[in-house]
């Protein structure tokens, strides 16, 4: 089977168009032992965290479907871009349920092995957007990305201190979050800086790891 259908088939068993909710466990056969699961709510290993994730979000939102829009292809790298929705029927991220029906949009980063087994995966929302659906932007900022920044970003920090002492601190924190997938504005309003300077930051980094984009960036710290 090849990659790209290997991918497709687990979005469509987890969150789309064949989705079984919390009954997908087959779907997770296609992850290494020892898989690094990155999501929005942590950095984990092994596939039961990320059943955990799954577990997570169907709390929050029962309804939660989603709809892969294009998949970019780069050899053992996939990146599914998909737009979702979902109803707010159950806590979030300490938000108690508000009723109300969320739209939001992301990408999946699924990184293969030589044997097709999914080594990395990524996934990447704005939950800034998603607090401000649900009424709560204040405490996206005061909390949760900090809890983001400082609890899930560790790994890449030191592996970029460790290989390139030319970078600042700052300039670590912000390559590392958008590693991670986040933008310039929403790594601006993590560290309290203009998205400007954090777009500036990020240049100097791209050109001191000789990379031109997010996905060169993980191919290179999350492959090699």
């Amino acid at each position: 089977m090849k990659l790209l259908d290997i991918s497709t088939d687990f979005f469509d068993q987890t969150w789309g168009a064949k989705c079984l909710g919390r009954d997908s466990s087959s779907a997770y056969d296609i992850f290494s032992k020892n898989v690094i699961i990155d999501s929005p709510i942590g950095y984990e290993k092994g596939a039961q965290s990320l059943k955990v994730v799954m577990d997570f979000w169907f709390d929050a939102f029962p309804d939660a479907f989603a709809l892969v829009d294009k998949v970019e292809d780069y050899g053992h790298v996939l990146v599914s871009k998909w737009r979702a929705c979902g109803t707010h029927l159950g806590t979030f991220q300490g938000i108690a349920p508000t009723q109300k029906k969320i739209f939001y949009s992301g990408e999946t980063v699924f990184v293969f092995n030589d044997k097709k087994e999914v080594i990395h995966y990524i996934s990447q929302l704005d939950l800034y957007d998603i607090f401000s659906q649900l009424g709560a932007a204040e405490s996206f900022t005061s909390k949760s990305s900090k809890e983001i920044l400082w609890g899930n970003l560790k790994l890449l920090v030191t592996a970029l201190k460790k290989n390139y002492l030319g970078l600042t601190q700052r300039e670590i924190e912000c390559c590392s979050l958008f590693i991670s997938g986040f933008s310039s504005k929403q790594i601006g309003l993590m560290l309290c800086i203009s998205h400007r300077t954090v777009e500036a930051y990020l240049e100097k980094g791209k050109f001191s790891l000789n990379c031109a984009s997010r996905i060169q960036m993980i191919e290179k710290f999350l492959v090699e």
